[in-house]
């Protein structure tokens, strides 16, 4: 099992309140081309990697091919200039074929704006 995320930030960048959706893939790698496969379980959380804090909680998703994953503005917001997010996406949660990967980005805050 693979996941693969995509999104249409530019420069890993987003203002600070904006909704930022993800897309997650998910494959069969065990042979030389992966082939697209739905999972057993999706989830998925939200994180501050520099502080451990949790913005979002682990939060399932309907199991398919790929999945949109929408992080709501209002998560994404910051008492600083720039704040680094971290999301993580699994697939298979407790099962010997469990795919985790995670993406940064970081949140420009609305500060003297």
């Amino acid at each position: 099992m693979r996941v693969t995320l995509t999104d249409k930030l530019v420069g890993r960048r987003t203002s600070e309140g904006n909704t930022v959706a993800v897309v997650a893939s998910f494959y069969d790698d065990s042979s030389d081309t992966w082939t697209p496969v739905t999972p057993t379980t999706v989830r998925y959380r939200l994180d501050d990697p520099e502080t451990g804090r949790e913005v979002i909680g682990w939060t399932s998703v309907t199991p398919a091919t790929s999945a949109t994953i929408s992080l709501p503005g209002t998560s994404l917001t910051t008492s600083y200039s720039q704040e680094k997010m971290e999301v993580t996406v699994q697939a298979n949660a407790g099962l010997s074929s469990q795919y985790q990967t995670s993406k940064r980005f970081h949140i420009t805050g609305l500060i003297g704006q």
